[in-house]
């Protein structure tokens, strides 16, 4: 259960939005679907994809504190025993986006868990801004 709750903490904190050609959708929308992406990224391994959805800062913490690329570092993250807990993310949801100018938070909820994430505009583009993973 704790390791579940960690990796939790370490792909809801690393959450971002990074949406492109999205037309009409609100702000609320993007974010959803960035965040939506990053889960669907990472319980497949593509750490190149997930690392496209977190803020720079966020990378750059990233790397520091795991002394490999941000690509790796999630690439990771779906190997061994990890693999199967990361499955459950795709049935993860989110939920309660909540926008308030260049920032955002949503709820991802997993199960009986649930996990609030940070999200910033950056470049236009909606990102998550902080991760388990940057300490």
């Amino acid at each position: 259960m704790f390791r579940a709750r960690a990796v939790i903490a370490v792909l809801v904190a690393t959450l971002a939005v990074a949406v492109t050609g999205c037309g009409g959708q609100s702000d609320e929308e993007k974010a959803k679907s960035t965040v939506q992406d990053y889960l669907t990224a990472v319980s497949k391994g593509d750490g190149n994809k997930a690392c496209s959805l977190v803020t720079d800062a966020t990378k750059k913490k990233i790397e520091q504190s795991a002394k490999r690329s941000c690509p790796q570092t999630f690439s990771s993250l779906n190997q061994g025993p990890g693999k199967a807990v990361l499955q459950a993310f795709k049935q993860a949801k989110v939920e309660n986006v909540k926008v308030n100018g260049d920032k955002a938070t949503a709820d991802i909820k997993l199960k009986q868990l649930s996990q609030k994430t940070n999200l910033r505009k950056e470049g236009g583009d909606w990102k998550l801004e902080s991760t388990g993973l940057a300490g």
